[in-house]
């Protein structure tokens, strides 16, 4: 299939081959489609850049210091700092083990360390990127973060994956707690304090809220993932809207619940001619917007 698509013109595989099926983001008056299944790790193994507010692309900070490919799914901001999370998952880079071995090419590494990375936002090189060991603290999505003590103490709050081995293979024993991580940027001094040890992922926030202290998530229920059996919430202005599929009656709906009410009351619901495949992330685009792409 990927075969007949290059030779449709469909796409250009040396411009890319990821399937775009990841995650959605709506700038600068253009809706993208993101995705991570592309061209194959070389160092770089990570490297941060911003675009302005106009849509322009500023210049490549690559991160040296990240000396190895590992999983980076999702980062978060703050006013001041980017946070990533260098986790258990990593590449084989071995071509010879491959073949010899076999086997994913993404596997699990349970002997090293988690890490995790705060560099300023605006940082011209890799000079100003700060590592903490924090074992244990797998990220994959993060849900916020935010500056305390004028600057010098990073937040971030993000599911802890625990049983990382299984990420890949056995999704039905997946579970991820949510964990407060405050980062001591000055002293290097990294406390946890658990949130929540219910199976929760895939969460959302009032985007208004993104990069400053917030008090409200929106996280889906693994039940396992990446099926799930609800949304677990807080009260909170505006509605919360998702797709829903009934594998007994074979029916898909589109829930708008009202955001504010304690047990997330449905306030509407509209059937779907057809089904939606189970995805990841989605992303709300308001019509005005869509009308200016």
């Amino acid at each position: 299939i990927t075969a007949f698509r290059v030779l449709a013109g469909q796409y250009n595989p040396v411009n890319g081959i990821g399937l775009a099926n990841t995650s959605l983001a709506f700038f600068c008056n253009r809706l993208f489609a993101l995705g991570e299944s592309d061209l194959p790790p070389v160092p770089p193994f990570l490297t941060f850049f911003r675009f302005d507010s106009t849509g322009k692309k500023q210049r490549d900070v690559p991160v040296y210091s990240l000396t190895s490919p590992s999983f980076v799914h999702d980062f978060a901001i703050t006013k001041r700092h980017a946070i990533f999370g260098e986790i258990q998952i990593v590449m084989r880079m071995n071509i010879m083990d491959l073949v010899l071995e076999g086997g994913s090419p993404v596997g699990a590494d349970n002997r090293k360390t988690p890490r995790v990375g705060v560099i300023p936002r605006y940082a011209g090189d890799d000079s100003e990127m700060k590592w903490f060991e924090v074992p244990g603290f797998n990220i994959i999505h993060a849900i916020n973060a935010w500056d305390e003590n004028d600057g010098n103490t990073v937040v971030l709050i993000a599911p802890n994956v625990m049983s990382i081995e299984h990420t890949l293979e056995r999704m039905d024993l997946f579970h991820a707690l949510v964990e407060k991580v405050k980062i001591d940027l000055v002293t290097g001094i990294v406390t946890r304090h658990p949130i929540s040890a219910r199976n929760l992922d895939f969460a959302v926030i009032n985007p208004a809220f993104l990069g400053r202290r917030s008090r409200y998530v929106y996280a889906a229920i693994g039940d396992p993932i990446p099926k799930i059996s609800g949304v677990e919430a807080e009260e909170d202005d505006g509605y919360v809207v998702t797709y829903v599929h009934d594998e007994v009656a074979g029916e898909s709906k589109f829930l708008v619940m009202d955001a504010k009410s304690p047990e997330l009351e449905i306030v509407a619901a509209v059937r779907l001619p057809r089904r939606v495949p189970y995805g990841f992330h989605g992303l709300f685009v308001k019509e005005s917007d869509i009308n200016k792409l």
